[in-house]
C-alpha cells in the first residue's frame, strides 16, 4: 500500500468563522475560531487577529474537525509568533485532525507555552490520509508517493520543533489510521505540555513541563 499525504481533513467543511466570546477580565480578549480550515483561511485568521489590536492577551478558542494541514500549521505558526493563548473548552467542543496541530502553537504574552484542554472537550490526532489512485502503479508513481509522504512528515516535524511541541504528538498521529481518532487524554495532556481545565469547578491543572 502506498501512502500519499493529501490532507488531515475528516470531512468537507466551510471556511472558519469568528465569534467574540464575552468574559469578565478586561485584560483578555477571547475569539472563537470555528469550522473547517480551507485554503486561504490562514490569511483570514491572521487579518482578524491583527484587527483585535494590542494591549490585551488574546486567547483563541478552537472548535474544528480539521481541514487543510498546511493552513492549520500556518495558523499555528502565527499564533505562536504572536504569543496567543489557545484553548479547546466546553462540552461538545472538539479540535481534531489538522486543528490539533494549530492548537499546539499556543503560548502566552511572556512566551511560555499556553494550551488549555477542557476536561469535557476533545482533542484528537489521526494518521495521514492515503491516496490510492485507481490504476496500476509504476515505479515512478511509487517513488513520487513516498517522496510526498516523507516531505509532509518532515514538514510536520519541522513545525512541531518550531513551536516547541513534543514530538510525541507526531507519534499520536502515526499510531492511528486516517479512519481512527487518537484522543488526547487529560493525563497525557499534562505530560506533554497541555494544561487541563476542570470546567465544572474552574480548576486549572498546569502541565508538568
Amino acid at each position: 500500500m502506498v501512502w500519499c499525504v493529501v490532507s488531515l481533513a475528516t470531512a468537507a467543511q466551510a471556511g472558519v468563522a469568528f465569534d467574540d466570546v464575552q468574559i469578565s477580565d478586561p485584560a483578555v480578549r477571547v475569539v472563537q475560531i470555528k469550522g473547517g480550515m480551507e485554503r486561504g483561511d490562514a490569511q483570514r485568521v491572521q487579518s482578524h487577529l491583527a484587527s483585535l489590536g494590542a494591549g490585551r492577551q488574546i486567547v483563541v478558542r478552537l472548535d474544528s474537525t480539521g481541514g487543510a494541514i498546511d493552513e492549520a500549521m500556518r495558523i499555528g505558526r502565527h499564533i505562536h509568533a504572536n504569543r496567543i493563548r489557545v484553548e479547546v473548552v466546553g462540552k461538545g467542543s472538539s479540535c481534531l485532525s489538522a486543528c490539533a496541530l494549530t492548537f499546539l502553537g499556543g503560548r502566552d504574552a511572556s512566551g511560555i507555552t499556553w494550551r488549555v484542554k477542557g476536561a469535557d472537550a476533545e482533542i484528537g490526532f489521526h494518521g495521514l490520509k492515503r491516496l490510492v489512485p485507481d490504476k496500476e502503479f509504476t515505479v515512478a508513481d511509487m517513488q513520487e508517493a513516498v517522496a510526498t509522504t516523507q516531505h509532509s512528515l518532515l514538514a510536520i516535524a519541522d513545525y512541531l520543533t518550531a513551536i516547541g511541541a513534543d514530538i510525541e504528538f507526531m507519534s499520536m498521529m502515526l499510531e492511528k489510521s486516517n479512519s481512527e481518532m487518537n484522543y488526547l487524554s487529560d493525563e497525557k495532556a499534562l505530560k506533554l505540555g497541555v494544561h487541563v481545565l476542570q470546567e465544572r469547578t474552574g480548576q486549572l491543572t498546569r502541565a508538568q513541563n
